[in-house]
């Protein structure tokens, strides 16, 4: 009890400091009882830690190897196969005279549900290594000052009210408000999405609903120091941080089952709805048969029950969970030859499924590295694109520029090595492929002093020897540097009316300026050194969109798929890369995340259809965007690298992390992992969604329509053979055995391993109201198991009809429906590889296929034409004496109405296709 008290006392005391940007750095030392100058002592220490907690994030507990593969079990198809299995069982027990055979197919249906369960465990364990295996595992280390002494601890071991330290290349482990600072610069991109470094200073902010982006007095968790120095005290640790908040959000979400999952269960319910009317349509129809006997002696209706489970068993497509488990297991290993690392196998289907992808743009459809894009040259009113044909004025300010930068850079072969604000090193990296380096020029011109970048005046300034002179290189805000320039109005004009231009492109902005002095001033300072400048220029840069990202876009909008654009930087720049990628278009809204958060549902939903970009974002927004798209029943797919996205990345319906760039955070949230951190590899992994989807879709199709078939003919045959007292049957237990066994699993799974139509993206997500029998596919199933049972009934006639009133006619009936049946399967097969005629498809291209249906068409072919296998072992027989001319009827029963059947099919459903095509486009064309 006192725990639990205590627990809810610590939790009001993190509500003290809440907002605490809005602290005054006395009022935040006074809360926290701080000395500001000697930190903490080790009693404090231990008072805080148990007070506020560890500096760690809690940890979802990973689920043992027994508890996955007992969740294996839990889908409604698994449960309808082991159903199936036990009533198999049933009539075999009570039939002392059962055969051998007959024991197979119970016992081989528990085998596959068993392979299923191993096979789903084995690639799950295989995702959670992939995944740990790209986590950074080192942790961070943090200055702190305790005792008046600065020390270096683990983060994990600061707590609440320590006095953090911290330089150039630290990264902050808590959040702290800052106490003192000196030109400090703080890149947030893994929390807010932007890529640009936070200037920061103490000042106090007094608006509690700051934007996390734009409280500048306080330094977070996660964020990475590029410039100048600092000091903190901090006031959140572990789960109470804004990453501890993000993966909060994150454990409190219960993840859905997949779109895939839900239809499959839906599927399931409705075949074994269908097997139990099946079951007792059989046995009403053999009760009603074999009345008479059954009024003899009572005991005789368990042969009617017998018949009508074993038919109701028969229905039931044993290979379809092995099929589509293995089917996905080989998309999963396709898509991580393409970079994708998939968690969870259901995601692999999902994906090819999404209608709407919202991405992240810092990190994922940018490249987030600032490059220098454009120099404008003041003296001759020029402008330039950044490449080696450059004139000499224009390599003269990237070689001041680079005097003037603090940010270290340097490239060895294929390597970059750099260090310091990414704006500077935009700057050096662009003389740098110019062929002239960093160590060069400042060879040239030794430094001998400089003033740094100070967030009041926006400047920086070095001192640099110049022969015998002195070279002022000073380099910030256009406005600031026009200020202490003795440039002309003219000049002047040109470079304001150029900066106005760029920045509205969406560019960053920086002026460069020079002066040449005979000898220093006395006293070195901004206020001596920082007038009389001769602007030289400015230059302008942008985090470059991603190779390929513009195509992969393109794709997705030609596949009926929606991308975009959510980040946390600023709305023009969001606007300029989301109209370079094809994202933003004319008609489409760009929206901060402020002006959503003063939208209600209504409102937001209105719009949204229309809302391409959404820039200044917070994880709750984020989290709500993806929320409002599902309640469209959109399937969502989300993209993205920072802690930021994790919540977002959890609630979409497959989440995309980055494997170099994502935090941990992002990676454990997510479904799919993208190991290359390339947008394209989302494209990618749709085609592969798509093609397993259909795929699967192509081995529902072909096992419903066997099995279905099976039953047909067996009733059909049960209803004309009404008036005999002779029992027949078209398939004894041994053939059915065969059947599903050899010539249903192994070329299904095979058919499920279809390459990819190149024209995979031309079709539109499909409706997730709609169930997996869906777009005529069922009408389609029942025709097609129509054609099957009638061409088997119809081969078992004539054997029965050629050799009537003699013994063999039983015999000859089920030798004609097996051959039948087998070689009307193997036309289903080759004609389900596509929808389009077997004329114009690459029939030899998916060689486990061709390979499965050899070896089944010849071990089929030897226990059906070999005469003492055909008799001793299947009860069939051979026709090689003046009955060959029954070959010919199966010839024509199985291969020939079949095939005619299957391209007459396919071409009145592309002339359908095709007619509805134009009345969509039509429709399009009258609405606009």
């Amino acid at each position: 009890m006192k725990n639990h008290n205590k627990r809810i006392d610590i939790d009001k005391t993190f509500k003290n400091i809440d907002n605490p940007q809005t602290y005054t750095v006395d009022n935040i030392v006074s809360t926290l009882n701080v000395d500001q100058n000697n930190g903490l002592d080790d009693n404090k220490v231990k008072e805080n830690q148990e007070k506020y907690g560890k500096n760690i994030l809690e940890q979802k507990k990973k689920k043992p190897i027994f508890l996955v593969f007992l969740m294996q079990f839990k889908e409604v198809m698994t449960i309808i196969l082991l159903i199936a299995a036990i009533i198999s069982f049933i009539p075999l027990i009570v039939n002392k005279n059962s055969q051998i055979a007959e024991w197979v197919q119970p016992f081989v249906i528990l085998l596959i549900v068993l392979l299923n369960a191993i096979i789903g465990t084995i690639q799950c364990v295989k995702a959670d290594k992939a995944v740990e295996s790209l986590k950074q595992m080192s942790e961070t280390q943090a200055k702190v000052i305790r005792n008046g002494i600065t020390l270096t601890i683990p983060s994990s071991q600061v707590v609440v009210g320590d006095i953090i330290d911290f330089e150039s290349g630290d990264k902050i482990s808590a959040d702290a408000r800052l106490i003192e600072c000196n030109n400090l610069k703080v890149i947030e991109s893994s929390l807010t999405g932007e890529s640009l470094a936070v200037e920061k200073n103490d000042a106090t902010i007094w608006k509690n609903d700051t934007p996390l982006g734009d409280r500048i007095n306080m330094v977070y968790s996660s964020s990475m120091v590029v410039y100048g120095s600092g000091k903190a005290i901090v006031t959140n640790v572990g789960k109470n941080t804004e990453i501890g908040h993000i993966a909060s959000m994150i454990q409190e979400h219960k993840p859905e089952k997949t779109l895939l999952q839900k239809q499959i269960a839906k599927f399931s319910k409705w075949l074994s709805i269908c097997c139990v009317i099946l079951c007792f349509i059989v046995l009403f129809l053999q009760i009603a048969k074999t009345w008479s006997l059954i009024e003899i002696n009572p005991i005789n209706i368990i042969g009617p029950i017998m018949v009508a489970v074993s038919l109701a068993v028969a229905v039931i497509p044993e290979g379809l969970p092995i099929a589509i488990t293995i089917i996905m297991s080989i998309g999963v290993t396709r898509m991580a030859k393409e970079n994708a690392i998939v968690k969870n196998l259901s995601a692999i289907e999902t994906l090819g499924s999404a209608s709407i992808i919202c991405s992240d743009k810092t990190g994922t459809l940018t490249q987030n590295k600032m490059t220098l894009v454009h120099v404008f040259d003041i003296k001759n009113n020029a402008e330039h694109v950044v490449s080696k044909k450059m004139d000499e004025e224009s390599k003269k300010i990237l070689e001041y520029g680079t005097l003037c930068c603090s940010a270290s850079y340097s490239k060895t072969n294929d390597s970059e090595n750099f260090t310091g604000d990414p704006t500077e090193i935009a700057i050096i990296r662009a003389l740098n492929d110019l062929n002239v380096s960093q160590a060069e020029i400042n060879k040239k011109y030794p430094q001998i002093h400089e003033i740094a970048f100070d967030s009041n005046r926006k400047l920086m300034s070095t001192i640099n020897k110049f022969n015998d002179k002195y070279l002022i290189v000073t380099k910030g805000a256009i406005d600031q540097l026009v200020e202490k320039s003795n440039n002309s109005k003219q000049e002047i004009d040109n470079l304001l009316k150029k900066n106005t231009q760029l920045s509205s492109e969406g560019e960053r902005i920086i002026g460069i300026a020079y002066k040449i002095i005979d000898k220093l001033p006395k006293i070195i300072d901004s206020k001596t050194i920082e007038n009389d400048l001769s602007i030289m220029g400015l230059v302008s840069m942008i985090d470059p969109i991603r190779e390929n990202a513009k195509v992969s876009i393109q794709e997705c909008i030609k596949g009926g798929i929606k991308v975009i654009m959510i980040t946390g930087d600023h709305v023009v720049t969001a606007k300029k890369i989301g109209k370079d990628l094809g994202i933003f278009n004319e008609g489409d809204y760009a929206i901060t995340g402020a002006e959503l958060d003063k939208m209600n549902d209504n409102e937001f939903m209105q719009k949204i259809e229309k809302i391409s970009i959404y820039a200044r974002v917070s994880p709750e927004n984020k989290f709500r965007i993806v929320k409002m798209w599902q309640s469209l029943n959109k399937i969502v797919a989300m993209t993205g690298d920072g802690v930021n996205d994790a919540p977002a990345l959890k609630q979409a319906q497959i989440g995309c992390a980055m494997g170099i760039t994502g935090t941990d955070v992002s990676k454990d949230a997510a479904d799919i992992i993208l190991a290359d951190d390339n947008f394209s590899t989302i494209v990618e992994s749709v085609k592969q969604g798509r093609n397993v989807f259909n795929n699967i879709l192509k081995v529902i199709n072909f096992l419903l329509a066997t099995n279905i078939g099976e039953v047909i003919s067996i009733i059909a045959i049960l209803l004309i053979s009404w008036k005999n007292d002779v029992v027949v049957e078209p398939l004894n237990a041994i053939q059915i055995l065969w059947i599903n066994l050899l010539t249903d699993s192994p070329p299904a799974i095979a058919l499920g391993l279809e390459p990819m139509s190149r024209n995979i993206m031309f079709d539109k997500p499909r409706n997730p109201k709609q169930g997996i029998l869906a777009n005529g596919l069922l009408t389609k199933i029942a025709l097609e198991s129509l054609l099957i049972g009638v061409v088997m009934t119809i081969a078992f006639y004539i054997g029965l009809t050629t050799f009537k009133d003699t013994p063999k006619a039983q015999s000859a009936g089920s030798t004609m429906a097996f051959i039948t049946l087998f070689f009307a399967q193997m036309v289903q097969i080759f004609s389900l590889k596509s929808k389009y005629s077997i004329f114009k498809t690459k029939i030899f291209n998916n060689k486990l296929l061709i390979y499965t249906t050899l070896i089944a068409t010849g071990l089929t072919s030897i226990v059906s034409f070999a005469s003492p296998i055909a008799e001793n072992g299947f009860k069939m027989m051979t026709f090689y004496d003046e009955y060959w001319y029954l070959y010919l009827y199966i010839l024509l029963l199985s291969i020939v109405v079949p095939f005619i059947y299957f391209e007459s099919e396919k071409k009145l459903l592309l002339m359908h296709s095709k007619r509805q095509n134009v009345i969509h486009e039509t429709r399009t064309k009258i609405l606009d």
